[in-house]
């Protein structure tokens, strides 16, 4: 469908002559034109799918070229050239594939060999991507009879140069492939199951930061499957009204074209950005192509977020309408049987029905002045835990492109809008694949238009997988999968939090809404806030309700920081964060909300170790809240109580006044913070110190995802230093450190590890040289950084450089200074930091180390020499100066 725009550039022109005396410098030479034309033609703003046509134009004359110098064109009686796939469509990009099929008669000719030789070297000599066939008609019915991806191919068949006759042949020998409703399911039957397999290959979401245009959920190839199979149903029909007679609607099919326009565009710049052919659009090159296809001018990562946003609009389309052509086709080809259809075909009230497919579709197909029809389909589907029937999802889209949509801030709702949305919102069962639904037919935004700069908005942090908008659903689908018996047994936590929660409808809306403030200026949790409230208000809900969704959304990251960046087993940080929560239900919802977000951000941020951090803070504030915070007699009771469980485990080795002892020579913290385990392994590693100045022993902790590495020596300045340094040479990724000395001066630190692949850390050769290289380094018979130089080499984890920053924090505790460093994670970043805080003379009592796939977060509590906070703000601006130059690997 050609649109109006600037005219395609004349193209380049080919040497006739030089062709002749040396055909592979003429045609690279050619090729060379070609690319700067293309440039050229892109530039100016070209019609992608035009830029297409006259590039395969300029390959067919080409060929034509390489033909005459190879043979007469008299002389062809016997064969004919023919473009296949992509060429033959004239879907040629920059550097696509030119796949050619040398038809012939098979009778022996002489000019055969010349023409395929003479048209192929000279393109593979030039380093064209070109492919040829050499087959006989028999040949054709043969292979794509058993090989459906032959058959593909030739259905884009188109005539170039030859005999004429044969190329009718083919055409009818594909035609006949079709020519029954046998031929054609089987078609159809293994063109459905390519899509499934293609779309698990290359990442089955359209939301992928890095898609692949061409062969993921929503690319090119979608759009082609489309298209073969609306000619595989009608295969007499012109292509074009082959897809209208699966698509009847107009403004739908225009919508299709455009969006497949775009992919195209979108291909071309990537392929001449990055002078080869490569379909996967990675970050490093999103910005470059924004830019070239007029997204702006900014180095900032907007102008990439804006291309993105753009992409996963249009591939969402290109995928829906996708998804419902083949199943159409699907049904048409593959029904029920009469007997399934008489079982499982029931009406459901007086508008619906329940399908024989498992989903709920329309008894009627006008909604001409039924506006709440399409609601009042989803809420019935929800209900009775059903998929919205493809049929009827057509109808809702085409129902509302025929409605107008108020503006966000004039959208006025009827109370009986209101109630259905209060009825969806009742409970998370199902709530993911309902909104699913409703976002693929654009129900969602028309009734949420605070949405739409969230819907498809990318973020480039690092970890987010998904855009804003599916994340969030996402994130319902978390809260839903609790109601399971698997995600019961899975996160038994969790599951027992939901069953405090007795208006799961402000947890389900502010789950939903929780990121609705990203995409608009200013911070998006304070933006959140406002518009959440007036979507509340909207919806119908009570001022308790409201206050309480607004708190949600304005409070959805503190739990995230204190679990992770802070000291959960600080009583007074417990004791704070209790405060601001006015129930045992506002702080399941919140804790709920935590868990749903981050389980929803991506494969690479949740793990088991994270879970039981987030856990831990939920249980200690309830305890809080049930007790009143952790009050002196409370700290004894649960004193005694570890010192006596120590105490039963120590065996022969130590007697309970040891253990007594021991416990009392440490800071109480220790004694809270620990395990019964724990405290009875280091009472007896102290005792033994008089034999071994450094002993090391580690415990699994497969629930939590990590192992246990406790050291237990004489303390010294550097201690952490150097037992970073042997763990981080060794492999071991630490997560969090607890660091406490005696009132006799022994040291007893304990780490949290995992292996690089963030699992427990069980291998025995490695625990074992963890073990002999921390009692030579600690002793100091053997430099730490003879021990970390050459175990690794950096990794550049990002192509994106983000600057460190270091923060101080003198309030969060009563007694230490807290220092954040968030940096480019790189291997031996935390021995840096740690010989950098040694450098200083501080001394570190506690490390949480958090790492978002290629961003680290790592907190410190330190004191200084005389065992204070730091209060010199000279002192500290001194800390952060070292501190930036450690995180840039500056000595």
């Amino acid at each position: 469908m050609p649109t109006s725009g600037p005219s395609i550039p004349v193209l380049p022109c080919i040497d006739s002559a030089a062709l002749v005396r040396s055909p592979t410098a003429e045609v690279a030479r050619l090729l060379g034109q070609r690319r700067k034309w293309f440039a050229k033609a892109f530039d100016a703003g070209c019609d992608a799918l035009e830029l297409n046509r006259a590039h395969a134009g300029l390959i067919d004359a080409l060929v034509l070229a390489l033909i005459d110098r190879a043979c007469p064109h008299q002389a062809m009686q016997g064969m004919t050239v023919l473009a296949l796939g992509g060429y033959g469509r004239q879907e040629l990009g920059l550097f696509s594939d030119i796949d050619l099929l040398f038809l012939h008669d098979g009778a022996k000719d002489e000019h055969l060999r010349q023409v395929t030789d003479g048209i192929l070297y000279p393109l593979w000599d030039s380093q064209a991507e070109a492919g040829g066939a050499t087959r006989t008609l028999g040949d054709c019915t043969g292979i794509i009879e058993h090989d459906v991806r032959a058959l593909t191919a030739m259905m884009d068949a188109r005539f170039i140069v030859g005999n004429t006759s044969l190329g009718a042949a083919l055409s009818k020998i594909i035609s006949q492939q079709f020519a029954d409703r046998s031929s054609r399911r089987r078609f159809i039957g293994t063109k459905l199951e390519e899509r499934s397999v293609r779309l698990r290959r290359f990442g089955d979401s359209i939301y992928l930061l890095q898609p692949n245009v061409k062969e993921g959920e929503g690319g090119l190839r979608d759009y082609h499957t489309l298209v073969w199979m609306a000619r595989a149903r009608s295969p007499d029909l012109d292509p074009n009204l082959a897809v209208a007679t699966l698509i009847t609607d107009p403004k739908v099919r225009r919508h299709l074209q455009e969006s497949f326009r775009f992919l195209w565009r979108l291909r071309h710049a990537l392929h001449l950005a990055e002078g080869k052919r490569n379909d996967r659009l990675g970050e490093s090159y999103q910005g470059v192509v924004a830019r070239m296809m007029g997204f702006g001018n900014e180095e900032s990562a907007d102008v990439a977020e804006r291309l993105m946003s753009a992409y996963y609009r249009h591939a969402h389309f290109i995928h829906v309408q996708c998804d419902r052509v083949l199943e159409r086709v699907r049904r048409e080809f593959f029904p029920p049987s009469r007997v399934r259809r008489w079982v499982h075909r029931k009406r459901v009230g007086q508008d619906f029905v329940r399908t024989e497919h498992g989903t709920l579709d329309l008894a009627i197909d006008n909604l001409k002045g039924r506006p709440l029809m399409p609601l009042r389909l989803f809420v019935v589907a929800k209900r009775h835990g059903l998929d919205v029937d493809a049929r009827a999802l057509d109808l809702a889209a085409s129902a509302l492109r025929n409605w107008t949509t108020g503006s966000e801030e004039a959208l006025c709702w009827g109370q009986e809008e209101a109630a259905i949305w209060r009825d969806i919102f009742s409970s998370p069962e199902h709530l993911d694949t309902t909104l699913t639904q409703m976002h693929e037919c654009g129900v969602l935004e028309h009734y949420f238009p605070e949405m739409g700069p969230m819907i498809h908005r990318v973020q480039h942090d690092g970890f987010h997988s998904y855009t804003v908008g599916v994340h969030s659903i996402h994130a319902i689908g978390e809260l839903s999968a609790l109601l399971s018996k698997e995600g019961r047994g899975k996160f038994p936590t969790a599951a027992r939090a939901m069953r405090l929660v007795k208006r799961p409808h402000v947890l389900a809306v502010a789950t939903l809404f929780h990121d609705v403030g990203k995409g608009r200026k200013g911070d998006h949790v304070a933006v959140g806030a406002r518009l959440v409230a007036g979507i509340a208000r909207r919806l119908g809900f009570s001022q308790r309700d409201t206050a309480d969704i607004v708190f949600l959304v304005r409070s959805h990251l503190s739990m995230g920081v204190l679990a992770f960046r802070r000291d959960v087993r600080d009583p007074g940080l417990i004791e704070r964060f209790a405060q601001v929560l006015r129930s045992h239900e506002m702080l399941a919802m919140l804790y709920l909300l935590t868990f749903a977000d981050l389980r929803s951000v991506g494969p690479h941020v949740w793990s088991d170790w994270k879970g039981g951090l987030l856990d831990e803070l939920y249980q200690r504030t309830r305890s809080c809240l049930d007790e009143g915070g952790m009050t002196p007699a409370r700290r004894q009771r649960e004193r005694l109580r570890h010192v006596k469980a120590a105490g039963s485990m120590v065996g022969r080795d130590l007697c309970a006044s040891e253990v007594e002892d021991f416990v009392t020579s440490l800071p109480e913290r220790y004694v809270l913070s620990m395990s019964p385990q724990a405290i009875a392994a280091h009472a007896k590693m102290v005792k033994r110190l008089n034999d071994t100045p450094v002993s090391t022993s580690w415990r699994q902790l497969p629930k939590r995802g990590c192992t246990e590495i406790s050291v237990v020596t004489h303390d010294a300045p550097g201690l952490f230093a150097k037992i970073s340094g042997v763990l981080t040479a060794n492999g071991a990724n630490i997560i969090d450190a607890q660091l406490y000395t005696s009132v006799r001066g022994q040291a007893i630190d304990v780490f949290w590890v995992t292996d690089p692949t963030h699992r427990p850390l069980n291998d025995p050769e490695i625990l074992e040289r963890i073990r002999g290289e921390m009692g030579v380094a600690i002793k100091g018979e053997v430099e730490v950084d003879r021990i970390v130089e050459g175990r690794f080499k950096r990794r550049l984890l990002s192509w994106t450089r983000r600057p460190p920053l270091v923060t101080v924090d003198n309030d969060v505790s009563a007694l230490e200074t807290v220092v954040e460093v968030q940096a480019d994670d790189r291997r031996g970043l935390l021995y840096s930091i740690a010989c950098a805080f040694h450098e200083l003379g501080l001394t570190i009592d506690r490390a949480r180390i958090t790492t978002l796939v290629d961003r680290v977060i790592d907190v410190f509590y330190i004191r200084d020499k005389w065992g204070e906070k730091i209060g010199s703000s000279q002192q500290l601006d001194l800390v952060r100066k070292r501190l930036l130059e450690a995180t840039e690997g500056k000595s």
